[in-house]
């Protein structure tokens, strides 16, 4: 397309000389460089499917960086087309993008569309062939964009010995787990652009190509047909030694296989994430706190965040805080810093909850500016504007920018329950919470997870799975509140009076000033009757009133 340098599209008007767009109401927006590229490449295939993959390559060539970054890009346009036409630009779930219009140029010229070439496949170069034993390492395929200190993934293509077409569902589920890997920003996750072209190579050296990718660990796959089933091998491997750190066998009926690929992409990413973490973890130990890098110094303070020990939580505070000292630009720091805030108020650990909920604002706007589609930091915004605020549309808005952005990741799903449970929306809170323990079955919180499914059914009116999930909460982890006082209203509720009189002891004497009238005003729930018979039940429980 040829054009002077002002192009008509709907009800906008791209000036690309200014790199600005001008939308209907006559708003205008100066583009980033690069959400102006993929403005550009919208307009070059307007109408036809744009791939995830096919942006990355034309947009972001001969460097990798995380999906979010399109997805933000994405999300920037659609602000800068304006409500009227926002919509134009339509995402397909797992297929891409498309931009919905007929552009037009506002007059005849010579000067083309700022889009970049296209680069040849495999933006990095050619496929160099793996290096024989003793050669030294050749450099990176690509260069990854992450945070100093924060390991880099990299998941190679899965064997393949099954049935028919199979191959593409391996490809894909490698694809998905690369999403969703990248969309929790933690670990680096290298594109599939650098590790499709080892499909098929039975005789690679995994530290050697490591070392090529410039990966710290690896995950391999094979696929294979067993009767009717077909079997899923996974493991994830620590490069330089080749030591496997964890594996799983997954095993599918073959009429379900294809139905299941997300599902299967999501099991494998969310169980190998945390024996990751576990891996770095334990080198921490042998470091000393000035050694660390910011993504380690996380690491450390999310271990004692969950202990739930006051000094241990303070601790896991400081840490925080010093991992923000120490890379002021990582946004998943100012995530868990909203996290750390969220369990400290409601704990009841709080001496000035004023000042804690402005720390708290502080950390999302921290993690904003790093990041404005971090899906967990908008799912645990959203989820603190509901408890404490009861902004509830301003919540709902927060979280479906957060499911939208991370529509497979379990911390994401878990957090925007409890919102859509407060606010009358019950089916969809206990969906969103079982789909969570779904994705991550053996989550080391699992302890949240109970709880947040036993808050939406106890809105649901489910009092019995309410309690059951409660009291499997209170197993896992004794001494958290939250889960506490829903489980005692929950068993009152019931008439089951002797089993809540033990929590209800423990839960005086973790918060001794707790008082049912005091605390009545910030109940969640957006129904007046419900904080009222929430109200009754903690009192029947024996909650002072």
């Amino acid at each position: 397309m040829q054009t002077s340098g002002r192009v008509r599209f709907g009800g906008c008007v791209l000036d690309s000389v200014r790199g600005e767009v001008i939308a209907a109401d006559g708003s205008r927006t100066v583009l980033r460089a690069k959400t102006l590229a993929l403005l550009n490449l919208l307009l070059e295939h307007a109408g036809q499917l744009l791939s995830q993959d096919e942006i990355l390559d034309r947009v972001w060539p001969n460097v990798t960086v995380a999906p979010a970054s399109v997805t933000q890009c994405i999300s920037e346009l659609r602000h800068a087309l304006g409500a009227t036409d926002a919509e134009m630009l339509k995402t397909l779930p797992r297929r891409g993008y498309v931009l919905d219009t007929a552009p037009e140029l506002e007059a005849a010229g010579s000067q083309a569309l700022s889009v970049p070439a296209r680069p040849a496949m495999g933006a990095a170069g050619p496929a160099m062939p793996v290096q024989s034993q003793g050669a030294a390492p050749a450099q990176p395929l690509r260069r990854v964009v992450t945070v100093e200190g924060a390991p880099v993934v990299a998941v190679l293509p899965f064997r393949v010995a099954a049935a028919q077409g199979a191959d593409l569902m391996a490809e894909g589920i490698v694809e998905d787990i690369v999403h969703i890997l990248a969309g929790m920003r933690e670990p680096a996750v290298i594109s599939t652009n650098s590790t499709r072209r080892f499909r098929n190579q039975d005789d690679l050296d995994l530290p050697e190509l490591a070392a090529r990718l410039g990966a710290n660990y690896l995950v391999t796959g094979n696929v294979r047909r067993r009767g009717e089933t077909t079997q899923i091998a996974v493991e994830l491997t620590e490069a330089s030694q080749g030591a496997v750190i964890w594996s799983r066998m997954l095993e599918v009926p073959d009429t379900s296989l294809f139905a299941a690929q997300a599902d299967i992409a999501a099991s494998i990413a969310h169980a190998l994430v945390p024996w990751l973490n576990h891996s770095e973890l334990r080198a921490t130990h042998r470091r000393v706190p000035e050694d660390l890098s910011a993504y380690h110094l996380l690491l450390r303070a999310r271990d004692l965040l969950f202990e739930f020990n006051y000094a241990q939580f303070e601790e896991a505070g400081s840490i925080l805080r010093r991992a923000s000292e120490r890379d002021p630009h990582y946004a998943p720091i100012y995530a868990a810093l909203i996290e750390w805030y969220c369990y400290k108020i409601f704990q009841g650990w709080s001496a000035n909850r004023e000042a804690d909920i402005e720390g708290m604002d502080r950390a999302a706007l921290d993690a904003f500016a790093r990041d404005p589609s971090h899906s967990r930091a908008l799912a645990l915004y959203g989820h603190n504007r509901t408890i404490i605020w009861r902004n509830y549309d301003e919540a709902l808005d927060l979280i479906d920018r957060a499911v939208e952005a991370g529509p497979n990741d379990a911390e994401t799903l878990i957090w925007s329950s409890p919102t859509l449970a407060y606010v009358g929306r019950t089916d969809e809170a206990v969906k969103r919470a079982q789909r969570a323990i779904t994705l991550s079955p053996q989550d080391p919180r699992m302890f949240r997870f109970e709880h947040f499914l036993s808050i939406a059914h106890y809105a649901a009116g489910d009092l019995e799975n309410a309690a059951r999930r409660g009291l499997s909460s209170a197993k896992l982890r004794p001494d958290f509140t939250s889960n506490l006082r829903i489980t005692v209203a929950a068993l009152a509720g019931l008439g089951r009076f002797q089993e809540a009189s033990p929590l209800v002891e423990r839960l005086m004497k973790l918060q001794p000033n707790l008082r049912v009238g005091e605390s009545l005003p910030r109940f969640a729930f957006r129904d007046q009757s419900m904080r009222e018979r929430h109200a009754r039940w903690l009192r029947l429980a024996g909650v002072p009133g």
